[in-house]
C-alpha cells in the first residue's frame, strides 16, 4: 500500500503539499481532515488535489465572515517564506525539533514578522497533526518560540494634542474621524462602518453595530506562487460580541457631523452615486474612504506639525 500523504505538512515542495499546507494552516477556514482525505489501497489511486481544491471553495462559500486579511497573512507566510526555504522532502513522522528550527532560521531575516509568522503556521499544523493521530511524538515542545518585534507605542502629550487636533481641522476631510477615534475610542473599520442613523441626536449617543472591512481575493498561481486578484470594502459585524456598544459623546461631534452630512449630500449630487448614501465617511466619489485615505491624511498632518508619526487602529 502507498504510504497515506498526510494533509498539512511534508515539508514537500509540491503541488499537492503546497495547497494541503495552506488549506489547515487557516484556522478559520479549517475543516477535519476527514471530511476530505481519500485513503489509497492497491486498487483506489489517492487523490487529494481535487478534493481540497473543492473543499477550498465550500469553506469560502459557507464562511463569508472569514478574516480574508488572514488568507492573505497565511498565504505569504506559506508561499513567500516557508516554502521556498524548504530543502528536503521530509515525512510527517520525521519532523524533529531541529529540522523545525533550522527550518524557521532560514525564514528568518525576509521581514520582521517572518520568523513569527512562520513559527506560527508551523505550530497550527502540527498541533493539528497531534490532536488528529498523525503524530505520534510532538517535536513542538523544543522549538525555539519566535515573537514579533511589537512597534513601539507612540503616545503625544496634550500639547502635541492640541495641534494635531488644530491641523486636522483645518485638513478638515478627516476631521470628523480623528474627533471619533481619539474621544469615543472607535477604530477605524468601526468609523467607517457608521452611518447617520447610528447617532441619536437627543440621548446624544453613537452606536456600534458594524464595520467596514477589505476583502481579498487569493488567487494561488501554479500551485506555486499566489497573488491578491481583487480587492474590495465590505460591511461586516464587529469584531465581537463586546464591540457592540453604545456610547455617549459630546456636542461638538454632532456639529460636525451636521457639517459632514451638508458635504457628503453635496458629493452624492455630483457623483450621483447612492450606495453608500447611509454612510457618513464618503469620499470624493461617492465611495466609503479607503485606509489610504486615513493613513495619507495623517501622515502629511503629522510631518507638517512636526509631530511623531501616528496611526488610526
Amino acid at each position: 500500500c502507498a504510504r497515506l500523504l498526510y494533509y498539512c505538512f511534508h515539508m514537500v515542495v509540491s503541488d499537492v503539499h503546497a495547497h494541503v499546507f495552506f488549506m489547515i494552516t487557516i484556522s478559520p477556514l479549517y475543516t477535519p481532515l476527514t471530511t476530505f482525505l481519500v485513503y489509497e489501497t492497491s486498487d483506489t489511486p489517492l487523490h487529494l488535489y481535487p478534493s481540497i481544491r473543492r473543499q477550498r471553495q465550500m469553506v469560502l462559500r459557507d464562511r463569508p465572515y472569514s478574516d480574508s486579511s488572514a488568507k492573505v497573512g497565511y498565504s505569504w507566510t506559506i508561499y513567500q517564506i516557508i516554502l521556498p526555504k524548504v530543502k528536503r522532502d521530509v515525512l510527517l513522522g520525521m519532523v524533529t525539533t531541529k529540522f523545525l528550527d533550522d527550518l524557521i532560521d532560514e525564514c528568518d531575516g525576509y521581514s520582521k514578522c517572518s520568523a513569527a509568522m512562520a513559527y506560527k503556521v508551523i505550530h497550527l499544523a502540527l498541533t493539528d497533526a497531534l490532536n488528529d493521530g498523525y503524530l505520534k511524538n510532538d517535536p513542538l515542545p523544543g522549538v525555539k518560540k519566535r515573537y514579533w518585534n511589537s512597534p513601539k507605542i507612540t503616545i503625544l502629550t496634550k500639547e502635541q494634542v492640541k495641534i494635531f487636533l488644530a491641523a486636522a481641522k483645518e485638513y478638515h476631510s478627516i476631521y470628523l474621524e480623528v474627533l471619533l477615534a481619539l474621544f469615543c475610542g472607535l477604530r477605524k473599520g468601526e468609523i467607517m462602518g457608521l452611518k447617520y442613523k447610528d447617532f441619536d441626536f437627543l440621548q446624544h449617543t453613537v452606536s456600534i453595530n458594524r464595520q467596514i472591512t477589505r476583502d481579498y481575493d487569493v488567487v494561488i498561481e501554479e500551485d506555486r506562487t499566489f497573488k491578491i486578484a481583487t480587492q474590495r470594502l465590505s460591511t461586516k459585524p464587529p469584531k465581537s460580541y463586546s464591540s457592540y456598544r453604545t456610547l455617549i459623546i459630546s456636542a461638538f461631534i454632532f456639529d460636525e457631523l451636521e457639517i459632514r452630512k451638508k458635504e457628503n449630500e453635496e458629493i452624492l449630487k455630483l457623483t450621483e452615486n447612492h450606495e453608500w448614501a447611509e454612510y457618513i465617511c464618503l469620499g470624493v466619489k461617492g465611495n466609503i474612504k479607503s485606509d489610504g485615505t486615513y493613513t495619507e491624511a495623517i501622515k502629511r498632518i503629522c510631518k507638517r506639525n512636526g509631530l511623531p508619526h501616528i496611526t488610526m487602529h
